[in-house]
């Protein structure tokens, strides 16, 4: 099994981001706001038609604008990572472009994505939420009947939604290559993309979680600027995570 050293990946980052910091500043502004505009477009809209005499009415408009906001975030996030991505050689620029495609002749691509891969961190995580809730809220309702019971009732749904949110944690670090994989292959399934990353980080999950503990000073920092600091922090994440994905690539090529 190769080795991966996230000090040399960092490195690789910054000198990759040489002379570029102000593009940078420009690309995560763009995530931001592509963000940040999604959101208020969804409660815009839901505020407008939202009825409380009429509520399967709402409850479809609602989800036909999960579906808007899942296409484009999903543009965004694929553009953005796209931008850091195709960084590849010191000469090489941050092209806005890569945001473009994503929301033109790309757009149903990042679409299937964000739908699929939603779907499947819903699925793994909702089972165990549910099952979790609802013994907490049996021991609610049925607290006198259950007597000692009801602690033990307690904890039990307390520890199932604990591991649904590890799970969740899992499935978000299994999946977490998977938008390099599209990029690198617009044509591929997505079902296949997830399964391929899940693949491709098999083995290294150890060294991403602790790629992404190297960030927490950065994360402390974004947090007491409120997200200021991000303009130029996601820079350095996003090139230095797609060095991660191709270090993976060449290890497991071999």
């Amino acid at each position: 099994m190769g080795t991966i050293t996230i000090s040399t990946l960092k490195e690789r980052a910054l000198l990759l981001l040489k002379g570029k910091w102000k593009d940078g500043i420009l690309v995560n502004l763009i995530f931001f706001l592509i963000m940040m505009a999604s959101g208020v477009i969804r409660n815009f809209i839901s505020s407008i038609f939202f009825n409380p005499y009429q509520p399967f009415l709402s409850a479809i408009i609602n989800i036909i604008l999960a579906f808007v906001v899942i296409g484009i975030t999903s543009a965004g996030y694929i553009g953005w990572t796209s931008c850091f991505y195709k960084l590849e050689k010191i000469e090489d620029k941050l092209d806005f472009n890569n945001y473009m495609e994503f929301f033109t002749k790309k757009l149903n691509i990042a679409f299937n994505y964000g739908v699929v891969y939603s779907f499947f961190m819903f699925i793994w995580g909702a089972l165990f939420y549910f099952v979790g809730f609802i013994c907490i809220l049996f021991t609610t309702v049925f607290i006198t009947m259950l007597g000692e019971l009801a602690g033990t009732f307690l904890t039990i749904g307390s520890i199932i939604i604990i591991l649904g949110t590890l799970m969740i944690i899992r499935k978000y670090i299994d999946y977490s290559m998977a938008r390099y994989i599209v990029i690198d292959n617009p044509d591929i399934k997505m079902t296949t993309a997830l399964k391929e990353s899940k693949n491709l980080i098999d083995g290294y999950r150890k060294k991403y979680i602790l790629l992404i503990l190297s960030f927490i000073g950065w994360i402390i920092l974004i947090a007491i600027t409120f997200g200021l600091a991000g303009l130029w922090i996601g820079s350095y994440w996003g090139t230095t995570e797609a060095q991660f994905y191709r270090e993976l690539k060449l290890i497991k090529a071999k």
